[in-house]
């Protein structure tokens, strides 16, 4: 009886093992550790800026102190203070990091994570108005969860590979509380539309207005 007892109990601890290892909880932690790898905890330094020229020299004269000002903030060392803040807005949440020098917040890194995607966007401040805004997201092929196994047991044909992700890129310049210019890896380099641009205005600064609150 002895013996049945123990074999009893090490079958009910593997099949307990085995239960929680599925469960939502593992899932997001499996999850938060490909983040992690994808997505450094530092900012993307270099967002292709050397690639937003312009036949008009105007604009181009607009958008010298703005690339001005990003080149000033990637450069710096060290911050006096970086606070950072959960978001809750996505299906796997996300984080907000608040960078400061001794004359006040200067960007704001915000990460998103979901299940089929992954978004880092960074606001650069100029005067404490939004100068500068640079998006980059990662629509993934599969989703982040679905492994081999899930693979094979819906007969398809790939499991999720970060390397096919589908990579968007926008970069948003902003005068005076304007969107004057913005540039995305998805067009064919032609000017947007005034009514696009303002759309676009729109949607950055409701995204960032909330940041800021939290800030």
């Amino acid at each position: 009886m002895r013996l049945l007892y123990m074999i009893l109990t090490s079958v009910l601890m593997i099949a307990c093992f085995l239960l929680t290892s599925c469960t939502p909880g593992n899932r997001q932690e499996k999850e938060k550790v490909v983040q992690e790898v994808v997505l450094p905890t530092d900012s993307v330094k270099k967002t292709g800026q050397e690639r937003d020229t312009t036949s008009d020299e105007f604009l181009a004269e607009k958008l010298r102190p703005i690339r001005e000002n990003y080149n000033r903030i990637i450069a710096i060392g060290k911050w006096k203070d970086v606070k950072t803040k959960e978001l809750f807005e996505s299906t796997e949440g996300g984080e907000a990091g608040f960078y400061y020098t001794p004359a006040g917040l200067q960007k704001i890194v915000a990460r998103h994570y979901g299940e089929m995607y992954q978004q880092i966007t960074e606001y650069y401040l100029l005067g404490g108005r939004l100068s500068f805004v640079f998006e980059k997201m990662y629509k993934y092929n599969r989703p982040i969860y679905y492994d081999s196994v899930a693979m094979k047991e819906s007969g398809d044909s790939e499991s999720f590979d970060f390397g096919k992700a589908e990579i968007i890129e926008d970069r948003s310049y902003f005068e005076n509380g304007k969107l004057i210019h913005q540039v995305s890896n998805q067009d064919c380099g032609a000017p947007f539309a005034a009514s696009y641009l303002a759309e676009e205005k729109l949607r950055i600064e409701t995204n960032f207005n909330k940041l800021m609150h939290l800030h």
